[in-house]
C-alpha cells in the first residue's frame, strides 16, 4: 500500500512525510502493513494529496473511507519529531516521493500508556507489557518517568489518583 501511495505521489509530482504509529507493527520489527483496518497516521508533509489518494484507494477497494486514521494527532507528543525513525522511502529511495517514519518503541510504549483507557482492548494492554519486555523496564517507576519524559506538562501521579 506505501508503495501505491509513492506511486500515485510521484505521478502528482507531490513529495510527502507521513508518521505511522501502528503499534503492532513497531512491536514486531517495523514491519508495516496497511490494510483495510485504520492505520494510525499523523500526515507531515503533503496531507491534502494523501488524503485524496487514500479516499481515491477506499473507494477502489470498498474501504471505509477514514481506514487513514488522524486520531493519534491527540497524543503526540512535543518531543515528536526527536522520536521518530526513518523507515523507507516509496516508490524508491532514489525517488522519494513518500517518505514513512515510525515512532521509536520508547515513544510508543508512552503513546500508548497515555492513550489507555478502561475498557481497553486486550491487544492494547498486550502491547504495553510487550513493548515494557522489549526496553526491559522492570518497574512503573521506570515507565511512568518515559511517559514523563514525553509528556512533561502532564503529572502521571495526578493522573493515576483521579
Amino acid at each position: 500500500m506505501e508503495e501505491e501511495i509513492g506511486n500515485e505521489l510521484g505521478s502528482r509530482d507531490v513529495c510527502a512525510e507521513i508518521a505511522i504509529y501502528d503499534g503492532t507493527a513497531v512491536v514486531t520489527g517495523y514491519k508495516i502493513e496497511m490494510s483495510t483496518e485504520a492505520v494510525n497516521v499523523n500526515l507531515i508533509d503533503g496531507s491534502k494529496a494523501i488524503r485524496e489518494i487514500s479516499y481515491e484507494i477506499a473507494a477502489q477497494r470498498n474501504w471505509r473511507p477514514d481506514w487513514l486514521n488522524e486520531g493519534v494527532k491527540g497524543f503526540i507528543s512535543v518531543r515528536d519529531k526527536l522520536a521518530q525513525i526513518y523507515l523507507k522511502s516509496y516508490p524508491s529511495e532514489v525517488n522519494p516521493a513518500l517518505k514513512v517514519f515510525v515512532p521509536t518503541k520508547e515513544y510508543l510504549l508512552a503513546m500508548k500508556c497515555m492513550a489507555i483507557r478502561p475498557g481497553s482492548t486486550e491487544h492494547d494492554v498486550d502491547d504495553i507489557k510487550r513493548l515494557v519486555s522489549d526496553l526491559r523496564y522492570t518497574t512503573a517507576d521506570q515507565v511512568l518517568d518515559l511517559v514523563a519524559g514525553f509528556y512533561p506538562k502532564i503529572s502521571c501521579a495526578e493522573g493515576a489518583s483521579e
